[in-house]
C-alpha cells in the first residue's frame, strides 16, 4: 500500500512537471508567432509605404 502511494505521488509529480513544460512551449510558440505576425506586418506597412513613395 504505501508503495502504490509514492508511485501514485510521483506519476501526479511527473504530470505536472510535463504540464508545466508544455504550457510553456505553448507560450513560446505563440510568441514566435506574434513575433513574426509583428515582422510582417512591419515588412508590409514598410514595402507600402516606400511603393506609395515611388508612385507620387
Amino acid at each position: 500500500m504505501v508503495e502504490d502511494g509514492s508511485q501514485n505521488q510521483n506519476y501526479r509529480r511527473s504530470i505536472s512537471c510535463n504540464y508545466r513544460k508544455n504550457y510553456v512551449y505553448i507560450h513560446a510558440e505563440i510568441y514566435m508567432c506574434v513575433c513574426i505576425c509583428g515582422w510582417i506586418y512591419v515588412y508590409l506597412f514598410l514595402y507600402i509605404s516606400i511603393v506609395d513613395l515611388f508612385r507620387t
